[in-house]
């Protein structure tokens, strides 16, 4: 997701609600399980993005200013869209692994240390405004799209190969977790162009999202991109350090986390111009296209573990409850685009599966129904506030993104919402990141988490 001043809002508007972890049956051995995943690897937008568009120059989706991070330990603006950690954050603390730092903290020549440290545990490539599609930040100016954080992965890749042995690389990967959340700004892209919604119905663009989602997974006849190269380069630093065998059994091991999408559909839905060029279901089955073939290139590097998030009610977020006057409802268009290209990628997910057979296990997280729960019993997850931004102005505290004179609600663990883009406050991702850790089967599929680390 981003925080600019235009709507586009990024990806999976996720991370929703606050739960104490004592309200998850089974949540305390599920830790206990997790315990055993030696890094988890991060690829996303401004709802997992730790920092990275601090290092982009013209990037004016930045959060490295109060009143983010004003719950961040040393109230530090450290670059995340929330007011303090976000999910991302709270999945590595599960595994009591330390917060996988942003890769373009890591370059130059007196990082290589750091660099080879955090091959090991753990890297965040997730950019605010990233889409799977690269011109889904067009209006953000800068951001680091689904497939340059494939390349930044790849990077990585090669240094984890340069620490361990082939045979030990791939045990690592095999059982790490890769979080994937994406998939909004995709969809935000396809309402906004009257171009893309005159070429493809809203089934077709969903569904070439899926497709291109499924693309990018399995590697297939995508260019480099800077994502990618960003893995390559961590890969390197990890097999120099651990060597190519034992790189290959860590990398089997650890978990990769995708969340991105939602500024790629955000992207549609503010764009005439994608909207005449494609329909709905045109526009979201080109996004999961490409994400398909961004996760196989990962997947060949010997990720194994795959956590993949799906789209929440975009059409919900403040900024798009703040735009009808009257009743404040989550607007309908954007929710059904959300609600495409969750089922184009479910349906890619299945069939990469089928392809790669047990080369690859991923546990789906849905998000849309997840979070339409909290919505709709708000007290029952400890929340006074799932419609407005606790960090904002105007009606609903969505007029405006969260600047230093924003308005700042007093108690930040009430509110759903940070800021008008739905970027969820900490206490909000925590809640999410609980139920993603539960044994409740009701959200995940094929496996839930638990049954993903320890298979």
């Amino acid at each position: 997701m981003t925080t600019n001043i235009t709507p586009s809002i990024t990806i999976f508007l996720i991370f929703l609600g606050l739960l104490r972890v004592d309200s998850f049956p089974g949540l305390e051995t599920a830790t206990g399980t997790l315990a055993s995943v030696p890094a988890v690897y991060v690829l996303g937008d401004s709802l997992v993005d730790a920092g990275n568009n601090n290092y982009l120059a013209i990037s004016i989706s930045k959060a490295n200013y109060p009143h983010n991070g004003v719950d961040f330990p040393g109230s530090i603006a450290t670059g995340r869209f929330c007011n303090g950690k976000n999910a991302a954050d709270t999945i590595a603390e599960k595994f009591g692994l330390p917060l996988p730092p942003p890769y373009l903290s890591l370059k130059g020549i007196f990082k290589e240390e750091e660099r080879k440290a955090a091959a090991l545990s753990g890297v965040n490539f997730a950019s605010g405004g990233a889409g799977i599609f690269n011109s889904s930040d067009q209006q953000l100016r800068q951001s680091i799209p689904l497939s340059y954080q494939v390349n930044n992965w790849l990077s990585i890749h090669k240094e984890l190969m340069s620490q361990l042995d082939p045979s030990e690389a791939q045990i690592h990967l095999s059982k790490s977790l890769f979080f994937v959340v994406i998939g909004s700004n995709d969809i935000f892209d396809y309402f906004g162009s009257f171009k893309l919604r005159q070429k493809t119905n809203p089934q077709q663009y969903t569904q070439s999202m899926a497709d291109k989602l499924k693309e990018q997974l399995k590697g297939q006849a995508i260019p480099l991109s800077q994502q990618l190269k960003h893995w390559l380069s961590i890969h390197k630093a990890l097999t120099r350090k651990l060597g190519r065998s034992k790189a290959q059994i860590h990398l089997s091991k650890s978990l990769f986390v995708m969340v991105i999408g939602s500024n790629d559909l955000l992207n549609y839905i503010r764009s005439s111009q994608l909207r005449r060029k494609s329909s709905p279901q045109q526009y979201t089955q080109s996004v999961v296209d490409r994400f398909k073939a961004q996760l196989k290139i990962v997947q060949e590097t010997g990720a194994h573990r795959f956590l993949i998030l799906g789209v929440a009610q975009l059409g919900c977020m403040p900024s798009r409850r703040e735009k009808n006057s009257t009743t404040h409802e989550c607007n309908k268009e954007a929710n059904m685009l959300a609600s495409l290209y969750n089922k184009a990628l479910i349906k890619m997910l299945q069939q990469l599966k089928e392809e790669l057979k047990s080369s690859m296990a991923y546990s789906y997280f849905d998000m849309f129904n997840s979070v339409h729960d909290i919505v709709s019993n708000p007290a029952h997850y400890g929340f006074s506030d799932v419609t407005s931004a606790c960090c904002g102005s105007g009606v609903l505290n969505a007029e405006l993104p969260c600047f230093p004179v924003s308005n700042l609600c007093s108690d930040r663990t009430k509110y759903l919402f940070w800021d008008r883009y739905g970027h969820p406050t900490e206490a909000a991702a925590r809640t999410i990141v609980n139920f993603v850790l539960s044994e409740d089967t009701q959200y995940s599929s094929p496996l839930t988490l638990t049954q993903l680390v320890s298979s």
